[in-house]
């Protein structure tokens, strides 16, 4: 048998590579090149995609390779790799945006018609899988994200031209950088965060403001952006800025596309005590800047608004009980979790209330008792539970508050749970922030203290 013909030779460049031709080696550009006016390059790196399922692995995490399976594929011309990112994110990385069971469909369409959005889904799938099983590229997510970012940028001029994509899917695109940002790549240095929030708000300024949006948006818009105001809302309990957004913003959000799960009867809505935290963040800023004043009657207010409800169990919920074979009426048990996420955060809401309105101790009785009792309503969650991965918020301040080894022993186990769901970069920034504040002198100043050092890029939800 003669030798098996050689077409190509190891360290070749991409070009010769893709044309299976032999490459001279030749540096900065080969002769091949050089001779056929292609661009020579060197540092690309091919990234392959293992088809088959890790096994054991959750189904919502193993790849459906089949191009049919994207909405409106056959009149996209996709790279593999792209369809194969779309489908990651649309399996493992849009679930993590809610705490819903059964959340809103993703963006995939308007991916498959405007290639910011297709850019900004790939590059968040891609930025999730290297912290999920290390198997892709830093630097290919890098380079992909630079070109989204110069895409978007290049979009808006043309929007302002009247002459390109609308802004409301433009926004898709910044949005998902933001959360890309914020929740994955917070750490990384080019992070840019605050970047991407600032033009999100110009944007939805420019298209009439909430109201507007929630007027006719695609419901995984509305998701978006009810997950955006609340972050928002967060930085700006966390870091003292007044919200971007007016509280009645939480009144006209669309329930069936939110990121948040309802609760069960008798209790309030996520939007209602959302909607309390910003009046309250909001009243904060009046004072803080001699524009009204602190009033004990005020604050009595406050606190009968944001007292923690339960879910009220009627008589026939405890009697109603038919015979074995038969249905048999029980409250939900996917709301239980819902319910103690939202006294979560009604706990939170008092603690901020009486440490950066009142300026409490951290150590005043009240403050631990709802310290506490917020704790308990995140300990008693399931690990699995969706509601715990969005209990971050909650955890952090409550974290702050701990004084005890046992305690904050129970928060760090809890943080390592969660990042074990999500694997954002902004789990670990939070881990970060509290085991620095404890060792710290912090823990016994003010409310916006104790937070200083918190990364400015993580999100917290």
């Amino acid at each position: 048998m003669p030798p098996k013909r050689i077409r190509t030779v190891e360290g070749s460049c991409w070009a010769c590579k893709q044309r299976r031709v032999k490459c001279s080696l030749e540096k900065p550009a080969c002769r091949k090149c050089i001779i056929g006016g292609t661009k020579c390059s060197y540092d690309k790196i091919l990234i392959k995609w293992d088809a088959r399922p890790s096994k054991g692995s959750p189904v919502g995490n193993q790849l459906c390779l089949y191009h049919n399976s994207l909405p409106g594929s056959s009149g996209y011309n996709l790279a593999i790799n792209e369809r194969r990112a779309i489908d990651y994110f649309r399996s493992r990385v849009w679930p993590l945006f809610s705490t819903s069971a059964q959340p809103c469909p993703p963006p995939i369409a308007l991916a498959m018609a405007d290639r910011s959005v297709l850019l900004a889904t790939c590059v968040m799938a891609d930025s999730h899988r290297v912290l999920f099983d290390g198997r892709h590229s830093k630097e290919n997510v890098h380079n992909k994200r630079m070109h989204c970012i110069t895409t978007v940028r290049k979009q808006l001029a043309d929007a302002a031209d009247s002459k390109g994509m609308p802004l409301s899917t433009v926004l898709v695109a910044v949005l998902l950088m933001y959360f890309s940002d914020g929740f994955v790549e917070c750490r990384q240095p080019d992070s840019s965060t605050l970047s991407h929030h600032a033009g999100a708000r110009a944007i939805i300024n420019s298209l009439g403001g909430f109201s507007a949006i929630m007027s006719d948006g695609d419901t995984s818009v509305k998701m978006l952006l009810s997950e955006f105001a609340t972050t928002d809302l967060t930085n700006s309990l966390l870091h003292g800025t007044p919200p971007s957004f007016p509280a009645h913003t939480w009144g006209i959000m669309d329930t069936s596309a939110v990121w948040w799960e309802k609760t069960p009867s008798g209790m309030e809505s996520f939007a209602s005590i959302f909607q309390k935290l910003s009046e309250l963040a909001a009243f904060h800023d009046l004072v803080s800047l001699g524009k009204q004043e602190l009033s004990v009657q005020r604050i009595k207010e406050f606190e009968a608004d944001l007292r923690p409800g339960y879910a009220s169990i009627s008589p026939v919920e405890l009697t109603d009980i038919k015979e074995e074979g038969e249905d048999r009426k029980s409250l939900d048990p996917d709301l239980v979790p819902s319910a103690a996420l939202l006294r979560a955060f009604q706990h939170s809401a008092n603690l901020y209330l009486y440490r950066a309105v009142c300026g409490l101790p951290a150590n005043h009785y009240v403050v631990q008792q709802h310290a506490q009792a917020c704790l308990d309503c995140i300990m008693g969650m399931p690990p699995q539970s969706k509601a715990l991965n969005c209990a971050l918020f909650p955890l952090l301040v409550s974290g702050a508050h701990a004084f005890t080894d046992t305690s904050r022993q129970a928060i760090l186990q809890k943080l390592d749970v969660v990042y074990s769901n999500l694997k954002f970069n902004a789990v670990k920034s939070i881990r970060s922030a509290l085991e620095d504040l404890w060792k710290s002198s912090r823990q016994g100043g003010s409310w916006f203290d104790m937070f200083i050092r918190l990364d400015a890029q993580a999100l917290v939800l």
